[in-house]
């Protein structure tokens, strides 16, 4: 969250964010 994509040059970096990304949005549709 806060960190730049270019920032870390890994190439796991963009597959992690995407995960988190509808891992959260899955939670929050959970809670609500």
């Amino acid at each position: 969250m806060g960190y730049n994509d270019n920032f870390i040059p890994d190439g796991m970096n963009a597959f992690e964010r995407n995960v988190k990304r509808i891992g959260d949005c899955i939670i929050a549709g959970i809670l609500l």
